[in-house]
C-alpha cells in the first residue's frame, strides 16, 4: 500500500515539474508579446505622428500651388 502510494506521489511530482516548466515558458513568452506589443505601439504612434505632419504639409502645399495658379 505505501509503495502505491510512494508511486503516486512521484508521477504527481514529475508532473508537477512538468506544469512548473510549462508555466515558466508561458510567463517569458507573456513577457516577450508584452515587449513586442510596447515596441509596435511605439512605432504605431509615431508612425501616426508623422503621417499627421505629411498630411498638415501636403494640405500646406496644396494650398500654395492654388495660390500660384490663381496670381498667374
Amino acid at each position: 500500500m505505501l509503495k502505491k502510494f510512494q508511486e503516486e506521489n512521484t508521477k504527481l511530482n514529475s508532473k508537477i515539474t512538468g506544469l512548473s516548466a510549462e508555466k515558466d515558458k508561458l510567463d517569458k513568452e507573456k513577457t516577450d508579446l508584452t515587449n513586442k506589443n510596447k515596441e509596435l505601439t511605439t512605432e504605431k504612434e509615431n508612425l501616426t505622428k508623422e503621417k499627421t505632419e505629411l498630411t498638415n504639409k501636403n494640405a500646406e502645399l496644396q494650398k500654395q500651388v492654388k495660390e500660384l495658379e490663381q496670381s498667374q
